[in-house]
């Protein structure tokens, strides 16, 4: 009678030590998504904030907001003419998806930006922790917060102003997370489509995603001494290809968009230019040194702190350096279909993936100017995370609890120091957005629909909220000619517009005022708004398409 009474109460035992076990799994994921969503919105908030702060946005950023506008409506973007970084299949989608929930509004070209960072930061901190758990997960995934979600100002000018590829480099992040098990599956086709969507929209994909993954699968060959895993890892990369090159003939086929002929790339003199300013170039970005940028109101003693970050940076390169180079000399022993990943295998895509965007740079900056530092900037995005991973090594090396605990009092204090830098910078007044005043002034005089020079036409449609749409046009054999690129044709199809407007403090303005003349007559009025001449003639003007040879009679009709 007692085993009657005994027995139950062990199977009860039995059954209920799996149900609690299952519980406790199901609270741990739900806290872990809390966390990452709190992190994402924290992320935005702050990043957003700095991208306000960081300068106004221009027309490259409103020309994305355009196409996520018609993509609604125009799916496949029938009539575009796009460039090779039109970011119609990268960033457009974010700002598609912004325009559905707010509308076409300013606050979507510092917005969108922020949600792209903060998602990298978010999968980088991810990337950063796998593997480890504790202290060395939270030490790796706080390393890759402060660094991206902290930038300097000088970072903040292209990391936080759309599109300058960052969306391109959180695809390929993503990419890489996925082929880390290196097996066929579903994030193997996630990586592939991935990689597929970012050579759409942005050719730079290939050195950002597709050459490291490549790359790193003949790594992985050499490292395993087989290949059949490297061989997984490198398919990934070709199949994107493939898939990339037969969406473009479909939407070819389907009347789709068109791309413009490429821009011009450096020739020998500047490459070797380009190669000696890369390093300097990379140094301003991050913090110190940073008389090319400005400071953006944060005190020189904050700034210099960011050498840390960059000496970090360096650190995590290096170890990954290594071990590439003791691993492709030792071999690595192969865990096969295990469920566990190999740690260097991402280290080897970030790795590589890293040198990617300077190959870039060298490849495209065609002068001195600073600004093809944005070029860089996706270098430093999977830097952090190979950073982060370093650091959550070294938390698990140390030993004595004395030299863990040191590590993390100097995390906290550089992190601290960069907090206090953006939050200088979080107390400079708003940039002026020039456009803005152009655009209530157009709204005011009732004006509907007109021209204007690319970098004050865009930019002034998103100002105005889409109540008045200014067309973008360029000089063409010294008349006024619609654009060839990052435009929709139907924009000057039959359409008859109001003014011509351009910005005179570009060094080009008296170019475009003569060309304006030589293309519909003297105007009637000239208006000077701003910084911005607007010009009106009696009657209502048209474009000229592009690449006109010769002589072109004036246009008024």
């Amino acid at each position: 009678m007692s085993q009657a009474v005994v027995e139950p109460r062990v199977a009860v035992r039995v059954h209920a030590a799996p149900r609690r076990r299952e519980r406790r799994g199901d609270w741990s994921r739900l806290s872990g998504v809390a966390v990452l969503v709190a992190l994402f919105c924290g992320v935005t908030m702050v990043l957003y904030l700095a991208s306000l702060h960081a300068n106004a946005a221009s027309s490259d950023g409103a020309t994305v907001a355009l196409e996520g506008a018609s993509l609604t409506h125009n799916p496949i973007l029938h009539d575009w003419q796009l460039s090779l970084d039109s970011f119609w299949s990268v960033d457009v989608p974010f700002y598609t998806l912004g325009y559905l929930l707010i509308g076409l509004r300013p606050v979507l070209m510092y917005l969108i930006p922020a949600v792209i960072a903060a998602c990298a930061v978010v999968a980088g901190a991810l990337a950063a922790r796998e593997g480890r758990r504790g202290m060395a997960g939270l030490v790796g995934a706080g390393t890759v917060v402060a660094i991206l979600a902290l930038p300097s100002h000088a970072l903040a000018l292209y990391y936080l102003k759309g599109p300058y590829h960052v969306g391109t480099a959180l695809f390929a992040l993503v990419a890489f997370i996925c082929l880390r098990r290196a097996r066929l599956g579903a994030a193997w086709v996630v990586a592939v489509l991935l990689l597929a969507a970012g050579m759409l929209g942005d050719l730079m994909e290939v050195a950002y995603g597709v050459v490291p993954v490549l790359l790193a699968g003949f790594v992985s060959m050499v490292r395993e001494r087989r290949l059949r895993n490297g061989g997984v890892v490198s398919a990934a990369a070709l199949a994107s290809v493939v898939l990339a090159l037969a969406v473009h003939l479909l939407l070819k086929g389907l009347s789709g968009f068109s791309i413009a002929p490429a821009n011009p790339s450096a020739k020998g003199h500047q490459i070797a230019l380009n190669l000696h300013r890369v390093f300097g170039l990379a140094a301003r970005l991050v913090g110190p040194l940073s008389s090319l940028y400005g400071a953006g109101g944060v005190p020189t003693g904050l700034q210099d702190v960011r050498a840390v970050t960059a000496a970090v940076l360096v650190l995590g390169f290096v170890a990954g350096l290594v071990g590439l180079f003791v691993g492709l000399v030792r071999g690595a022993r192969s865990v096969g279909d295990s469920a566990s990943p190999q740690p260097w295998r991402l280290d080897d895509m970030l790795l590589i993936a890293t040198v990617g965007p300077a190959v870039t740079f060298v490849i495209l900056a065609l002068n001195a100017s600073t600004a093809w530092g944005r070029y860089l900037t996706a270098s430093f995005i999977f830097a952090a995370v190979l950073a982060g991973r370093f650091a959550g090594r070294l938390y698990d090396w140390l030993r004595p609890r004395l030299a863990r605990a040191a590590l993390g009092v100097v995390g906290l204090a550089v992190a601290a120091c960069m907090a206090a830098g953006v939050g200088y910078t979080l107390q400079w007044k708003v940039p002026a957005q020039p456009a803005a005043v152009l655009a209530h002034w157009l709204v005011a005089h009732h004006f509907k629909v007109g021209l204007a020079d690319y970098w004050s036409s865009n930019i002034t449609t998103v100002e105005a909220d889409g109540k008045v749409l200014v067309r973008p046009v360029h000089t063409d054999y010294g008349v006024l000619a619609e654009m060839e690129r990052q435009v929709n044709r139907d924009w000057y199809r039959g359409v008859r517009f109001q003014f011509f407007a351009f910005d005179v403090g570009r060094p080009w303005s008296s170019s475009y005022y003569s060309s304006a003349l030589a293309t519909w007559g003297v105007p009637s009025h000239e208006y000077r708004v701003g910084g911005y001449e607007v010009l009106t003639w009696p009657r209502e003007i048209t474009t000229h398409p592009p690449h006109r040879f010769g002589p072109v009679h004036p246009a008024t009709g």
